[in-house]
């Protein structure tokens, strides 16, 4: 006998505060067993160069640890306190100052939560890390997105300046996703004169040899951001990390859920600081082939590749349909990018991926482009 549904007086929907009815989600890369089945690649398998990942994988220690894993059964430290003291050794700031986070991303909310109620504005130089948009939309607050030069992506300093005075938070991501290219120090500076709170995400500073973070100490409404899934290779494990005022992170400990980061994504992420030494050996390789892999792009015709600092680069089809030219190569098993925004609509992102990777690639380019004239 089926039971009778019950009939609510007003729907649950109808309950939703108003502003997630209708909330644009941010675009997440499809994982590869759905990139496999919507392809046309066999046992070529996947080239995946679409979500920055490291394709080496996390150093032997991580991999070591992973597979003897056994406390699955157990809560995490909700204090971090193994892991926040081996990043105060590896930044060189205080343990009281860092919070961990499942991933940089998560930290981005909470500081959002924090920082922005419906009446504020969120300021980034565009296009950047889509993130930073959808916090702002769950706050519901209002973006502002300060337009980059098209011509190579440089911020606009004087109108961020004018659109950060009345803001409640400025995001720099450095080296910027999608684009590549770092901002300097001066361009933090000036914004962070104007008193707003100054987020600086260095998802990729490792791939870039540089770092603004003794800013922190000099300002404090600076905060930085790093993550453990490109450089450590532990996307897969959500792991991030901020250096903040110390009183802020104590707020930040009080607020966070109590077992953000879980166990193995606690231990990993000292096991890749412990094995740093091959870490950072994996991201010199990529460094070295980001530059081949910019080599092979700018010999195709009619594109415009954009320098980078990160592990990925930016291209601009001149003549080409990106958005074509990216649904024909998913067809051929070779996951990238592509924005369907109005400032990246003839671009793709293309993440660095091993030499053969990068021969398939480029072959099936050269194929594809050559088919549409």
């Amino acid at each position: 006998m089926t039971a009778q549904r019950t009939r609510l007086s007003v729907p649950l929907l109808d309950r939703l505060v108003p502003r997630y009815r209708d909330m644009k989600p941010y675009e997440p890369v499809a994982p590869p067993e759905r990139l496999q089945a919507e392809s046309d690649a066999g046992e070529e398998g996947i080239v995946r160069l679409n979500a920055n990942e490291n394709p080496y994988g996390p150093p032997p220690r991580v991999r070591a640890l992973i597979e003897s894993f056994d406390a699955a059964n157990i809560y995490p430290d909700p204090d971090h306190a193994s892991l926040r003291a081996c990043l105060a050794e590896y930044t060189g700031f205080a343990a009281e100052r860092i919070v961990a986070g499942s991933g940089s991303d998560e930290l981005i909310a909470l500081l959002a939560r924090l920082f922005v109620g419906s009446e504020d504005t969120i300021v980034a130089a565009t296009p950047t890390f889509g993130m930073y948009a959808v916090e702002t939309d769950l706050a519901g607050a209002r973006f502002v997105g300060v337009p980059r030069s098209q011509d190579d992506f440089s911020i606009d300093l004087p109108a961020l300046v004018d659109a950060a005075r009345t803001a409640s938070i400025v995001f720099f991501s450095t080296p910027n996703n999608p684009t590549g290219n770092s901002v300097t120090e001066e361009e933090i500076r000036a914004v962070a004169e104007t008193e707003v709170l100054t987020i600086v995400d260095e998802a990729y500073a490792e791939f870039s040899g540089k770092s603004l973070m003794h800013l922190v100490d000099e300002y404090p409404n600076v905060i930085f951001l790093r993550t453990f899934s490109k450089w450590a290779g532990l996307a897969g494990l959500r792991v991030g990390y901020g250096i903040f005022p110390a009183e802020l992170a104590a707020i930040l400990m009080t607020v966070k859920p109590p077992y953000n980061v879980n166990t193995l994504a606690q231990v990993a992420a000292i096991a890749a600081i412990e094995d740093l030494e091959t870490a950072m050996a994996t991201v010199n390789l990529i460094v070295k082939e980001r530059a081949v892999l910019l080599d092979g792009l700018r010999s195709l015709p009619s594109v415009q590749v954009f320098p980078s600092d990160a592990n990925f680069l930016l291209v601009r089809f001149l003549e080409h349909s990106a958005k074509e030219l990216h649904a024909s190569l998913l067809k051929r098993g070779i996951a990238l990018r592509h924005f369907n925004t109005p400032e990246l609509r003839d671009c793709i992102r293309i993440s660095v991926g091993r030499p053969r990777d990068h021969e398939r690639l480029l072959e099936a380019m050269r194929e594809e482009m050559e088919a549409e004239k």
